[in-house]
This record gives structure tokens, C-alpha cells and sequence, in this order.
């Protein structure tokens, strides 16, 4: 599967807000696919490179939670939805996969590596560090709905 950048059409006027919809197999092989397109438009968009590295972390652990937890190594999709403003850059990520447990979101931290050495669960405590809005819904329909935001202005 090849992304392309079909955003450089729009480049000449840009204007915000600027949106981007893509979808990948839920298979890690795709994961530097989505990371690629994000550090690519996101850089054409003006957006700053703390807040491309953060988003680009992100969406490589974010995606690999869900492949590896939501789907289970079933085929499915992971749809991103890219908003890039002045003010913020938010991504909504959409999935089928199987529920999340809220509850996690809300009570995960950072593993202490001085009493454990127990790999893993870094992955929603670093995410929560990382971007300024993190949450959680499913639809009645079966689709899990993330929201990642980060502010580019304090």
C-alpha cells in the first residue's frame, strides 16, 4: 500500500483549518506509512517539530495498542482523520476493534522501573504525557473513536 500526498494540491493556498483522511490495514507493516504522511504534511503545513515528533510517537505506539489489543491479529482498518489549525493539531482515530476499558485512560501511569522490571503499559501513560487532550468513546455501532490533541499556542 503507497500513501500518497495528495494534500500538495492544496499547498499553494493553504488555509486553515487544513484536513487530511487516511486508512490503514491493521497490520504494523503500515504503521511507517501513516508516520511518513503525518511527518511529511505536517511539515508542509507549518505545524513545529516538538509537535510533529510527539504526534508521530503517538500514532506508531497508539497504533500498535490497537492492532495489538483491539484487533488481536484480526484484519480490520484504523482510519485517521487529521484537523491541522493554528491554534492546535488534532487527530481522530476510529477502529473496530474490540473494546478498550475506560477506566485505563484514566488510572495508567508510568511504571515504576526502580521496583518492576516488567515490560510494557508505557504505551497510554506516554501517550497522556505527550498530547494535551487524550479520550476515549465507542459508537453504539462497534467503532472505537480516539481523540488526540495538542496545542501549537499556550
Amino acid at each position: 500500500m503507497l500513501l500518497t500526498n495528495i494534500a500538495d494540491l492544496f499547498w499553494v493556498k493553504m488555509k486553515y483549518p487544513l484536513f487530511f483522511n487516511v486508512s490503514i490495514p491493521a497490520n504494523t507493516k503500515y504503521l511507517s506509512s501513516i508516520r511518513n504522511f503525518w511527518m511529511d504534511n505536517g511539515c508542509k503545513a507549518g505545524v513545529c517539530n516538538e509537535i510533529m515528533h510527539d504526534f508521530a510517537l503517538v500514532l506508531e505506539e497508539h497504533g500498535t495498542n490497537i492492532i495489538r489489543y483491539g484487533y488481536c491479529g484480526k484484519q480490520g482498518n484504523i482510519k485517521y482523520s487529521f484537523k491541522i489549525r493554528k491554534t492546535f493539531v488534532e487527530v481522530i482515530v476510529r477502529d473496530r476493534g474490540c473494546p478498550f476499558c475506560e477506566e485505563i485512560l484514566h488510572t495508567a501511569k508510568m511504571p515504576d522501573f526502580t521496583k518492576t522490571t516488567e515490560v510494557g503499559k508505557m504505551g497510554i501513560p506516554l501517550i497522556k504525557e505527550l498530547m494535551d487532550e487524550f479520550s476515549y468513546a465507542r459508537t453504539t455501532h462497534g467503532t472505537n473513536i480516539w481523540k488526540l490533541k495538542k496545542f501549537t499556542e499556550r
